[in-house]
């Protein structure tokens, strides 16, 4: 696959006027002083990227409310710069070298948002792929006002003009839908032959729903396994050093029986955990405020209902809510059994840091909010 032809192709679909992606309804476009909302969002193409890949299809981009518009964050400037920058090339080697540029500064934006904390990462994992072996597109690439959704028309405007035209060049071997209303928007015009998976989502991403947990699940099974990681040895140690796999607890997981009879959690809790007094250095040098009994807070984010408390021997255990169980990968938390009465409900889970990994469980569950 020539990315010099992709590049080109996002070049021209970026001249296109944006009104022609409305379908005769201007009203619906964002106004204001900035250039975003007439600004084409054309998708990303990952550099290890290759026919037969995994082509991912949001919906639309937010960010389409006149606040928003009048007072947009560095990060988002910078993304539209990229876009911007891809639009003003003026040969092919330009166009290239902008719309690498673009799709890097892309990926890695992308990662400090929910939805790749919650979603891509365990999708990624399943699939035994990194964020670069992967395309995105959204199926109607412009914000509208108000964030309303786009209607049919322009959908099919959008269709018509570029999305079809992405897909064609890209040849996928699997396109993902994000979400239910972006599944049924590709659904009305996609007829290619490649395997059409939609993957419902929670409200802000805040949890993987189970149809979701469901599809990733068989997405892995239909690979071999879900036991590799979606990042690469290299690629985990200098890359992306605050990311870590997130685990889709789908069925309970029973412990491993060593040769001795005993199993991964009898040995684990032979293994000395922090005492109460270390955990609250830990949690002072996280700006986190702690009391027994009550839910961790932070003076910045706003985090998840997760309760510290710890028993008469001291030994510490933590309490938050199943739908947040992503929050906790497998490789940094142990789930326990429920260590008081009122815990033994079955929306709730208890979950302490793996012994020695303390540290890094909490600012990897910081790093999510």
């Amino acid at each position: 696959m020539e990315r010099s032809k992709l590049a080109r192709l996002w070049w021209e679909l970026m001249q296109i006027p944006a009104e022609d992606f409305f379908a005769r309804h201007p009203e619906r476009m964002v106004v204001g002083s900035s250039p975003h909302g007439r600004t084409m969002s054309p998708g990303y193409v990952g550099r290890k990227y290759a026919a037969g890949g995994w082509l991912l299809v949001g919906n639309y981009p937010a960010g389409g409310t006149a606040s928003y518009i009048a007072r947009p964050n560095p990060t988002d400037e910078r993304l539209y710069a990229s876009f911007a920058g891809l639009a003003n090339a003026d040969n092919d080697e330009d166009r290239l070298s902008r719309f690498e540029r673009m799709s890097a500064t892309w990926i890695e934006l992308q990662r400090a948002h929910q939805i790749y904390k919650t979603l891509f990462l365990p999708l990624f994992e399943a699939g035994g792929k990194i964020d670069d072996d992967v395309a995105f597109l959204n199926a109607f690439p412009f914000r509208c006002r108000d964030n309303k959704a786009p209607n049919t028309r322009m959908y099919a405007a959008a269709w018509r003009l570029a999305v079809s035209r992405q897909i064609e060049a890209l040849q996928p071997g699997k396109v993902i839908a994000l979400g239910i209303a972006t599944g049924r928007a590709i659904e009305r015009f996609y007829s290619g032959s490649a395997d059409f998976v939609v993957l419902e989502r929670s409200n802000g991403d805040r949890y993987l729903k189970e149809s979701a947990q469901r599809m990733i699940a068989a997405i892995a099974q239909a690979r071999g396994g879900a036991g590799s990681s979606h990042m690469r040895p290299s690629e985990r140690r200098n890359d992306r050093p605050h990311q870590t796999k997130v685990r889709s607890e789908t069925t309970p997981r029973v412990p491993a029986r060593r040769a001795d009879g005993n199993s991964d959690a009898q040995r684990q809790s032979s293994v000395v955990h922090l005492p109460v007094s270390e955990y609250r250095k830990l949690f002072e040098r996280l700006g986190l405020k702690a009391a027994r009994g009550h839910t961790l807070k932070h003076s910045t984010r706003k985090l998840p209902s997760l309760y510290f408390n710890y028993k008469k021997d001291e030994k510490v255990f933590f309490t938050g809510y199943k739908r947040d169980s992503h929050c906790f990968p497998a490789h940094l938390w142990d789930r326990l059994d429920p260590q008081q009465a009122k815990d033994n409900q079955p929306q709730l889970l208890t979950v302490r840091p793996k012994a020695g990994h303390a540290a890094a469980a909490f600012e990897d569950w910081l790093d999510r909010f």
